[in-house]
């Protein structure tokens, strides 16, 4: 009956698309079968610092304070639409589906690495309020699941910053410059930094940096997705 049951409620009120809303009846990644075919999924060989192919990198002489990063998707398209349904209209429980994803990259391209935890990027306390919850975190306890490793909450968001979106990447790394803080004593461990979206790498590189000056040994960071680097023209 059970089973009967669930079949009743897969037709009547199918689960849908993460990236589309079409009715999905059968994927544990809830993507159907038109967007697993056309997904901007990132392939090939990949910097380490942007976790873009080659043409796609902007990396240049840019220094990251953490070892690596890697994310399933480019920021574009399906994608982004998608990530903005669920960071800004409540789609939370999307976090799971998307960890799907991610962990499905960081056993490929993270294969060996022995994380002691994993912990997200923060908001501040008012704008988490506001929203009602960090998608970061949403996403790192999912993959806390997915991984079977530990969540830890143990960086602070301290000030209030303006958005991101739509800073030049000088302007990304000074308006994230000084604004967090990590309370724990991370002596010697290795830890696995979940976000959202990587764009510059600037938010990321500086949580990374108070990982390490708590004494982390080694930083790597895992997103949804990663921009491309747009060339300018000349």
């Amino acid at each position: 009956m059970t089973d009967l049951l669930k079949t009743i409620k897969a037709v009547l009120w199918p689960e849908r698309c993460i990236f589309c809303g079409s009715p999905v009846f059968s994927s544990d990644k809830n993507t159907c079968e038109c967007c697993k075919n056309s997904l901007p999924f990132i392939n090939g060989k990949v910097c380490a610092a942007c976790g873009c192919e080659k043409q796609f990198c902007g990396c240049r002489s840019s220094i990251m304070y953490y070892d690596r990063f890697t994310a399933p998707f480019y920021y574009e398209n399906q994608v982004r639409q998608s990530i903005h349904s669920f960071k800004f209209h409540g789609r939370k429980k999307n976090a799971a589906f998307y960890a799907s994803y991610m962990a499905d990259c960081v056993k490929e391209k993270y294969d060996g690495e022995k994380f002691d935890f994993i912990t997200a990027v923060p908001m501040y306390f008012a704008d988490r309020k506001a929203r009602g919850y960090n998608q970061s975190d949403e996403l790192a306890e999912a993959l806390s699941k997915k991984l079977g490793i530990e969540f830890r909450s143990v960086i602070r968001k301290i000030y209030h910053t303006d958005k991101q979106s739509g800073k030049q990447m000088i302007d990304r790394t000074g308006n994230v410059f000084g604004v967090f803080d990590v309370d724990n004593d991370l002596e010697g461990k290795s830890v696995l930094l979940v976000d959202d979206i990587r764009t510059t790498g600037s938010t990321l590189s500086e949580c990374g940096k108070m990982l390490y000056l708590a004494g982390a040994k080694r930083v790597c960071c895992v997103s949804i997705a990663a921009a491309k680097f747009k060339k300018k023209n000349k």
